[in-house]
């Protein structure tokens, strides 16, 4: 058997339909669970049992991406895999509750062949990994299926089901992971229980005997991972009762010596997660809405009333982080941005504990550092930013889109694709920030620690990502002007905005970096003087709106790299920075890692880090270091401009 030969599973897909009975835009690629189904490799007809997770998803989704990497031509589906006609091509494919979808861009034939009821049903096309049972789908040919009539998954509802949805966009619905897999370790039980029955219905010998033991065993470790799974999911469905009910009872829905009335939601949620939406939608008491009360005559302003500690305790509460960003944003950002300093003192126990206080400080403290990270350093609006609290490893490849033009045509012409492309970025720079402070800092009534650390760090991590990205710029740019940073004026400026006319880079979200000597010599050209940022509170210089160019920013810390840069001059889409939170740091660099791990996330920017914090047992000090994974990558290079010395 030609285990390189694509499986081809015809499925009774489908997807939900949508109004005025057109083609569905998401179909079922493949239904989630563990079956064993009868299908083809090549010629032959095999049986085969398959696995289909989340992770099949993001492998259709990184098959989809590679061979869209690899050139023009696009992966299709075909009819009855023939794998000649297209009936439509694969746009992305995502994961829900019940399988594998895809969303697809229809050709006239496979819309006719759907809407017409021709065809209804699909059979995805794949190929498993060696040696794995059940198999696990590691590969997708480049025709990924077809539109089939005799299906082999026959769960699945048809293209034109009497009972079909409106709403068929696959991420209203998803299954945790542990769900799906709970979810084969039944179907897996099921299985071997339904072979053991079998076996001892077949004539006795003794062969028979031999493998109904071996099937015993098979189905016993089969059932001690069904129960593992089972457990597993009991006890984070307990953590996240008791996770919620805490934040109930921070905002004020449940008092805090009402403890019968907490285990009473607590015992709702375990048993049902949905309680937990509305234990959520219930409304608070008054004290997050209460007015803040200021003590005047501090050296700084200090806020007394007790809704400061509601809001904490809300925020040290909340376990998704971009949720528990969304809380730092809305109740404690303005607070900073006053002035204003929190009183962690005034938070009364558990916080007290020097380790329970230190974590939540200096999770506040990373928290406003990405919150100021992009003001503090504009320049990372120039750049396409790529931005993810997605999971990765260092030295793994992601793919960042840069969106152009779209081309006109004329009326009636053929869907093109959208003007946009993917660049590959390599994640390969696993960088710290470490900062300390003693109990006695931590409870300090006279200093504004967050403020303190989270300003100097937010230009620290600033200046670096900027520093990385800059030093991209090569001679792999080759447009340049040759010159004197002391003789530059604004004919430099306009001499760049010609070098990325003529080169048709896009004349929007263009802008220019320059070093220091490059900016002094801008400052005294006095038609530039107009164009200066009023707006800017930096020592560095800024100018707007000049010449096509939104924004031009000293850098003084620019590369000279190896073609003596002083200045550069590009559309955004010319670089690109992506960011991704490490899986697990400890793998990452090969080294233990003490105390705790959390996801810090900015909700506006979409920036996410991973926290560790850990408290000296000797000092009591409190450690927090801020890791952050990233890569820098060139983007059109048509679209960038240097000015080097000679």
């Amino acid at each position: 058997m030609n285990e390189e030969l694509p499986i081809h599973a015809r499925s009774a897909s489908t997807a939900l339909r949508v109004a005025g009975g057109d083609a569905p835009e998401w179909i079922m690629w493949m239904p989630g669970g563990t079956h064993t189904i009868v299908c083809k490799r090549g010629t032959k007809t095999v049986q085969v049992t398959v696995a289909v997770t989340p992770e099949t998803a993001a492998v259709a989704q990184r098959n989809l991406d590679a061979y869209r990497a690899a050139g023009k031509q696009r992966p299709f589906f075909d009819f009855d895999h023939d794998e000649s006609r297209a009936s439509a091509w694969p746009q992305e494919f995502a994961w829900r509750e019940d399988g594998v979808w895809a969303r697809v861009e229809w050709s006239a034939d496979g819309r006719e062949a759907v809407v017409g009821k021709t065809y209804r049903a699909f059979s995805p096309a794949f190929l498993t990994a060696s040696g794995s049972y059940p198999g696990r789908v590691d590969r997708l040919p480049f025709c990924m299926g077809g539109l089939v009539n005799d299906p082999a998954f026959t769960q699945i509802e048809p293209f034109w089901s009497a009972n079909a949805r409106e709403d068929s966009h696959p991420q209203k619905k998803t299954m945790d992971p542990k769900e799906a897999e709970l979810a084969a370790q039944r179907a897996r039980v099921t299985e071997l229980e339904e072979q053991v029955a079998t076996l001892k219905a077949a004539a006795e010998s003794d062969d028979r005997d031999q493998t109904i033991q071996a099937k015993n065993a098979e189905l016993a470790e089969a059932q001690r991972k069904l129960d593992a799974a089972e457990n597993a999911i009991k006890a984070r469905n307990k953590r996240d009762a008791e996770d919620c009910v805490r934040a109930a009872v921070a905002r004020g829905v449940i008092a805090p010596q009402d403890t019968a009335l907490q285990a009473h939601w607590t015992g709702l949620i375990e048993s049902d997660p949905k309680n937990a939406d509305l234990l959520k939608g219930m409304k608070g008491a008054a004290p997050l809405q209460a007015s803040r009360i200021t003590r005047p005559g501090a050296a700084t302003v200090q806020i007394t009333a007790e809704d400061t500690n509601d809001v904490l305790r809300a925020y040290n509460a909340e376990r998704n982080p971009r949720r528990r960003g969304e809380i730092y944003r809305k109740e404690l950002d303005p607070i900073l941005e006053k002035g204003e300093r929190i009183p962690f003192e005034r938070l009364p126990e558990p916080f007290k504990a020097a380790n329970s206080l230190g974590t939540l400080v200096g999770n506040i403290v990373s928290q406003r550092t990405l919150a100021t990270l992009v003001s503090a350093r504009p320049l990372l609006r120039d750049v396409v930013t790529d931005f993810s609290d997605e999971q990765a490893r260092k030295d793994q490849t992601v793919y960042t889109r840069a969106v152009g033009l779209p081309a006109v045509a004329d009326f009636g012409s053929a869907a093109a694709d959208a003007a946009a492309t993917d660049y590959p970025v390599v994640i390969d720079q696993f960088k710290q920030v470490l900062f300390t402070f003693s109990a006695a800092e931590q409870n300090s009534t006279g200093r504004n620690l967050v403020r303190e650390h989270s300003n100097a760090m937010a230009i620290a991590i600033g200046n670096h990502l900027v520093g990385a990205v800059a030093a991209l710029i090569t001679d792999a740019f080759a447009s340049e002007t040759v010159g004197a940073a002391a003789s530059k004026d604004f004919t430099a400026i306009t001499t760049a905005c010609k070098a990325l006319n003529t080169a048709g880079a896009p004349d929007f979200e263009r802008f220019a970096w320059v070093n220091a000597d490059f900016a002094e010599a801008l400052s005294n050209d006095e038609v530039l003087a107009d164009f200066s940022d009023k707006a800017n509170s930096s020592a560095y210089a800024r100018w707007v709106n000049v010449k096509g160019f939104s924004a031009i920013t000293e850098f003084p810390a620019l590369p000279a790299n190896a073609v003596q840069l002083i200045g550069f001059a590009a559309q955004r889409n010319a670089l690109l920075l992506a960011t991704r939170t490490a899986l697990d740091p400890s793998a990452l660099v090969g080294a233990g890692y003490p105390g705790t791990l959390q996801v810090i996330t900015d909700p506006t920017t979409g920036l996410s880090v991973v926290n560790n914090q850990w408290v000296d047992a000797a000092t009591l000090a409190i450690n927090t270091r801020i890791i952050v994974l990233y890569g820098v990558a060139r983007g059109l290079v048509g679209a960038g401009h240097k000015f080097v010395t000679a």
